[in-house]
């Protein structure tokens, strides 16, 4: 079995025979280790509102149990990673970014006095959570 790095994480690459891996993709089914894709939880009474300063894209037509598929973008509209959202809640966000450090980019962005915490839901280290 071979492994790589990515994003942070060690991800199988290989379990044998590409060839035949691949031959199983295409006409079976397959399992795939995605522990790697870390999610980041927005949550509190503006989390609308920062999930919407993410994004260009209008988020006020997403329900709760609703998932969008959005970009994430800087103050000059460059794409900084791709994520699928979920609502979980009114003021519950979980993004699942393909790679990355969206927690870590997202914590250096201006909460312009939003209150907002921002987290791994999962995480057990400490540190991992940070209130805007």
């Amino acid at each position: 079995m071979a492994f790589t790095v990515y994003n942070h994480t060690f991800l199988p690459s290989s379990c044998g025979d590409a060839v035949a891996e691949y031959w199983s993709l295409v006409t079976d089914v397959t399992l795939w280790d995605v522990t790697c894709q870390r999610q980041v939880q927005i949550s509190g009474p503006d989390a609308f509102e920062f999930i919407q300063f993410l994004t260009p894209r209008d988020m006020s037509r997403c329900a709760v149990g609703q998932c969008q598929y959005l970009m994430l973008t800087n103050q000059d509209g460059g794409i900084v990673n791709d994520a699928i959202m979920l609502r979980v809640a009114e003021q519950l966000f979980w993004l699942s970014p393909g790679d990355g450090d969206v927690l870590w980019w997202a914590l250096t962005l201006p909460s312009f006095r939003l209150q907002v915490t921002l987290r791994q839901p999962y995480a057990r280290r400490r540190g991992s959570s940070r209130r805007l």
